[in-house]
């Protein structure tokens, strides 16, 4: 977790940055409360909070990249889903039947399995705002900490607050970490033998509005039989 303070202010930083911060200023705040005799045990119970969301977090997305990778590991004959956005392909394909412009999901071979783990290192929706959010709560945390040491005259309370801040403020990155939506999504696409590839995955396939779809996915082999046919046009069938 610490290590994304390398990345503190870069638009790739994750948001194990948030609470990372909250433990360091909740650990200074404990060993001066210890120094000085004074009660920690709320603000550790907030960073334990903090701290276990976070983890269930990891935990979630292990589970589910653990499940997907046990679907592409059976043997089977495995099938993706290919975007088709091509608008002379689609306008065919369409003909007219969607209103807008078309984005066709249309069934495939699976040949690159390597893009799941491409496409499954997303770690939040906020990662390209991080580095607001950190400075932001930074400066916040500071100015506060500030008024506090003035008003109570006493670097214990400003510390109080500032761990106060930064514990609440690591606390919105990760309610919008994607990998609990993920976990039940996958979840529930195991059942049926199914898997999906990350949130990029999860937002492509979501802006399809048609499908692709062959005879033999609604009338499989040896379900019609065909006895006689009359030309009632002069159509081309």
């Amino acid at each position: 977790m610490f290590a994304s303070i390398a990345k503190m202010f870069s638009k790739n930083v994750s948001a194990d940055i948030a609470p990372t911060l909250a433990s360091i200023a909740v650990l200074i705040y404990a060993i001066m409360g210890i120094l000085s005799g004074e009660i920690v045990l709320d603000m550790l119970i907030l960073l334990g909070f903090t701290l276990t969301i976070r983890a269930l977090g990891k935990f979630r997305k292990a589970s589910y990249m653990l499940s997907n990778l046990k679907q592409m590991a059976v043997s089977a004959p495995k099938n993706a889903v290919r975007l088709i956005d091509d608008s002379a392909v689609t306008f065919a394909m369409a003909k007219n039947s969607i209103e807008g412009d078309t984005l066709i999901a249309a069934p495939q071979k699976c040949n690159h399995l390597g893009d799941f783990l491409k496409y499954s290192t997303f770690g939040t929706l906020l990662n390209g705002k991080m580095p607001l959010i950190i400075i932001l709560s930074l400066v916040i945390a500071l100015i506060c900490g500030l008024a506090a040491t003035s008003y109570y005259a006493g670097t214990f309370f400003g510390f109080y607050t500032v761990a106060s801040v930064l514990c609440f403020a690591s606390i919105p990155p990760l309610f919008f970490i994607n990998d609990f939506p993920l976990y039940s999504a996958a979840k529930k696409l195991n059942k049926k033998g199914g898997m999906i590839a990350g949130q990029m995955g999860a937002s492509h396939i979501e802006m399809a509005n048609a499908v692709l779809l062959k005879s033999p996915d609604i009338f499989p082999a040896g379900t019609v039989t065909l006895h006689q046919m009359k030309i009632l046009s002069d159509n081309s069938l």
